[in-house]
């Protein structure tokens, strides 16, 4: 169920940011999709990193915000 929302998700992005002239491959989509939900696994896992070692049990906007800047 979560990678179809992922997908739909994603594909709704891409349709509404390219003109209408323009076509993308289902290949291109489909590593789109693939980096997207990589990125947001690393991120999540990064975020979470950061909120244990402020000793908290709930990530927050903060720690999210702080693993994207060690991300750089």
């Amino acid at each position: 169920m979560i990678l179809i929302l992922y997908l739909a998700t994603i594909n709704s992005m891409i349709s509404e940011k390219l003109p209408a002239d323009v076509k993308m491959a289902n290949t291109s989509k489909d590593l789109i999709i693939s980096l997207s939900m990589s990125f947001i696994s690393n991120l999540a896992a990064k975020a979470n990193t950061i909120c244990s070692e402020h000793n908290k049990k709930t990530i927050i906007a903060e720690h999210v915000f702080e693993a994207m800047h060690s991300a750089k």
